[in-house]
């Protein structure tokens, strides 16, 4: 339902009432046309336009109709080029469409327009999926300070996680436990402290963790695994075999 949309419908009202005979005059002409749209768009403050958008945006989000959001999105930034929300709602449409590459740019050119704290987690997430890591944790520690909880929990989690896969052991671990403590007795929480004891050959703090996370219901795959390797690095042969 955009201006122009309602521009068209009143043309054919107006075309149709005059061709039934219930309207005097002819065809309005187009230089009238035009100025009466001018005065009408005119009325109309761009910035009004753009929270319909955005409003509007946000809603087909919310109903998961990812490719008319990114539409309305659109009209609303190139009305208003430094409305974060919609950028946020274009980025976050496309990460749903997996077309990732097209959300990276549309999330930097959000944090390039200013700063939007509701994107921290969800593009510190992305850029995780993409492997991009050290860039990952830029965003996963701003999302830490985040007011909402769980969304807290999730950057310190992943945080954790993208600290292990660099290497940064020790940030790693201070990040997961943090994590535990906000959200205790998660399984794939335990199961990454797990990994960040085994990679700082503490075994036995290690061991503790997976047997943990089997009691909490984790992946007994990946438990299994680990425990199997633990055995081998301690030499109980058996034990390892029969953990594989």
């Amino acid at each position: 339902p955009t201006i122009d949309a309602h521009r068209s419908i009143a043309v054919a009202v107006l075309t149709e009432l005059q061709d039934l005979g219930w309207l005097k005059g002819g065809v309005i002409p187009e230089q009238e046309l035009g100025q009466i749209t001018d005065r009408i768009k005119s009325s109309i403050g761009r910035e009004r336009q753009a929270i319909a958008f955005r409003n509007l945006a946000k809603v087909l989000h919310w109903a998961g109709k990812f490719e008319e959001a990114i539409t309305n999105a659109i009209n609303a930034t190139q009305l208003v080029p430094d409305d974060l929300e919609s950028w946020f709602v274009m980025g976050d449409c496309l990460r749903q469409l997996g077309r990732d590459e097209e959300s990276l740019l549309v999330y930097e050119q959000l944090f390039q327009k200013g700063d939007y704290g509701r994107a921290y987690l969800p593009f510190g997430e992305l850029l995780m999926d993409m492997d991009k890591f050290d860039r990952a944790i830029e965003f996963l520690f701003m999302a830490t300070i985040v007011p909402k909880e769980s969304h807290r929990v999730r950057a310190f989690y992943n945080l954790g996680y993208s600290h292990l896969q660099l290497g940064e052991i020790d940030f790693a671990l201070e990040s997961l436990t943090e994590c535990d403590r906000l959200a205790p007795d998660e399984p794939s929480t335990n199961a990454l402290l797990g990994d960040v004891c085994f990679s700082k050959k503490e075994l036995e703090l290690s061991e503790a963790r997976f047997r943990k996370t089997l009691e909490l219901g984790g992946d007994s795959t990946y438990c299994f695994l680990r425990l199997a390797q633990i055995c081998l690095e301690t030499e109980r042969w058996e034990e390892a075999k029969d953990y594989l």
